[in-house]
């Protein structure tokens, strides 16, 4: 993800230079200059749409590996109780019978 979020700095930064290009005063710019600006504006756009789509599937991603990473230790943690509780009975199971037979 931090990819994406790099790449997507990189473009915004491009359109931000992009537009600066634009924004000077029409006298000192070639005139074949605007179109491939522009170009340039689109395409650069296109990018950004592209990194961030595969940013949101990367972080859906994400998201369900954590989730199933939180069940996963969710049922460990029961099981790991069980196991305790189990432990102690059986624990018990063998005073008693210890108590009963005499050690």
């Amino acid at each position: 993800m931090r990819y994406y979020t790099e790449a997507i700095r990189g473009a915004a930064y491009h359109l931000c230079e992009t537009g600066r290009e634009l924004t000077q005063p029409w006298h000192q710019v070639d005139v074949p200059t605007p179109v491939p600006s522009v170009e340039r504006l689109i395409a650069t756009a296109q990018y950004i749409q592209n990194a961030t789509q595969s940013q949101g599937t990367s972080s859906q991603k994400l998201a369900t590996t954590l989730q199933l990473a939180t069940q996963v230790t969710e049922q460990l943690t029961t099981g790991a109780t069980s196991a305790t509780e189990t432990a102690t009975q059986l624990e018990q199971v063998v005073q008693q019978l210890r108590s009963v037979v005499g050690k």
